[in-house]
C-alpha cells in the first residue's frame, strides 16, 4: 500500500495499485508524545512549552544541571540561585517521581501552585529567598512524605493553614520566617505535627495567645527550637509551656518581639533546660512583662543573650506590670541592671 496525504492535511487514502480506493480516508494520528516527566518539564520551563531533548539524558547523555534522575524520572531538581523568575510553575506536579525541590534564592512570582499538593512522594521543598506572594496552600496538607519546608523570605500573607497540623505528619523542619504578612492566631491542630523538630514562624504578623495545646502529651514531642519572634503574639505565657509534659526536649524558644504580658510562670518541666528570650517586648502593644525571672528558667535579651533576673517592672495585683512603680526609662534599666548584676556574680 502507499499513503497519499491531502493538500489539506486532512489525512491519508489507502489505494491499491490498480489506483482502487481501499478504505474510508484516514484520521490524522497525533504526533507523539514525550514521557509524562519531561512533558511537564517542558510546559515548566522550556520557552512556549517546547519538547526538549530528555532531561534525564538520553544515548549516555548527561541530565540536565540541577536535574536528578533515578530510572529515567525527574526526581530531584535543585536550581537554586541561578537567576530564574516568573511564576513557579504548576505544571511541576506533574513530575509524580519528585523527592527534593531547591527553588531557592530566584526571582519566581506568583502564588505557591496549590497543584504541588499531588506530589506524594517530595520529602524537602525550598522556595525560600524569593519573591512569593499569596497565601499558603491548604492542598499542601497531603504531602505526608514532607520532612522539610522552606518558605523563608517571600511575601507571603494570610493565615496559617489548620490542615497542615493533621497532614504533614512527618515535617521535621519548617521556616516560614521573613514573610512579614502571615497574620492570624497559631493554629491549635497544629500540635499534630508531632514529628516537628525546628519551627520558625518569627518576622510575620501573628496575633493572639499562644495555644496551650501546643503543650499536650502528644504535641511537639521532637521539638528542640521554636521560633515566634517579631510578631504581635498577646495575652501571658500560658503555665503549662513551662511544665510537664510540654516540649520535652526543647532547647531554644524565642518569644521576644511580641506583645506578651504579665508575669511568666513558674517553671516545673522540662521546659527549664530551655534557653527562653523573653525581652525586648515591643512596647507598643499591650502591658508588657513584669516581675522576676521565676527559678529555674533560663530567660535572655535577644539582643545580648545575655541572662536576665527580672523582665520588667514588679506585677502588681492580678499579675500585671504596676506601671506606677517605675517610669519608662526606669523600667528598661531594670534588665540592663539584671544583666550586669548576673554577670558580676
Amino acid at each position: 500500500l502507499s499513503g497519499k496525504v491531502g493538500a489539506g492535511g486532512g489525512g491519508e487514502e489507502a489505494t491499491g495499485s490498480g489506483g482502487r480506493r481501499m478504505g474510508r480516508r484516514a484520521r490524522r494520528l497525533p504526533p507523539p508524545q514525550p514521557p509524562p516527566d519531561d512533558a511537564a518539564w517542558a510546559a515548566a520551563w522550556t520557552p512556549k512549552g517546547e519538547y526538549p531533548s530528555s532531561a534525564c539524558g538520553e544515548g549516555g547523555a548527561s541530565p540536565w544541571p540541577g536535574v536528578g534522575c533515578d530510572g529515567g524520572r525527574v526526581t530531584r531538581l535543585d536550581l537554586s540561585a541561578r537567576g530564574l523568575a516568573g511564576p513557579l510553575p504548576p505544571e511541576l506536579a506533574r513530575l509524580g517521581a519528585l523527592r527534593d525541590v531547591n527553588l531557592s534564592s530566584n526571582g519566581f512570582t506568583g502564588p505557591l501552585p496549590a497543584d504541588w499538593g499531588a506530589l506524594g512522594r517530595l520529602e524537602s521543598l525550598d522556595v525560600g529567598a524569593n519573591r512569593a506572594t499569596g497565601s499558603l496552600p491548604a492542598e499542601w496538607g497531603a504531602l505526608s512524605s514532607l520532612t522539610t519546608l522552606i518558605l523563608k523570605g517571600n511575601a507571603l500573607r494570610g493565615e496559617l493553614p489548620a490542615v497542615w497540623g493533621a497532614g504533614l505528619l512527618n515535617l521535621t523542619r519548617l521556616d516560614l520566617s521573613a514573610n512579614g504578612q502571615l497574620s492570624g492566631a497559631l493554629p491549635p491542630g497544629w500540635r499534630g505535627l508531632a514529628a516537628a523538630v525546628d519551627v520558625d514562624l518569627s518576622g510575620n504578623r501573628l496575633e493572639g495567645g499562644l495555644p496551650g495545646d501546643w503543650a499536650d502529651a502528644a504535641a511537639f514531642r521532637s521539638l528542640q527550637r521554636l521560633a515566634l519572634a517579631s510578631n504581635a503574639l498577646a495575652g501571658r505565657v500560658p503555665p503549662s509551656w513551662f511544665q510537664d509534659p510540654a516540649f520535652p526536649v526543647l532547647a531554644s524558644l524565642r518569644l521576644d518581639g511580641n506583645c506578651l504580658e504579665g508575669a511568666l510562670p513558674n517553671v516545673t518541666g522540662a521546659a527549664g533546660a530551655a534557653t527562653v528570650a523573653v525581652a525586648p517586648q515591643r512596647s507598643d502593644c499591650g502591658g508588657g512583662l513584669c516581675g522576676r525571672v521565676p527559678v529555674g528558667l533560663r530567660a535572655v535579651d535577644a539582643r545580648s543573650d545575655e541572662p536576665l533576673l527580672v523582665v520588667g517592672p514588679p506585677c502588681g495585683r492580678g499579675g500585671s506590670p504596676r506601671r506606677s512603680a517605675l517610669s519608662p526609662g526606669a523600667a528598661a534599666a531594670v534588665g540592663v541592671c539584671a544583666v550586669v548584676a548576673t554577670a558580676a556574680a
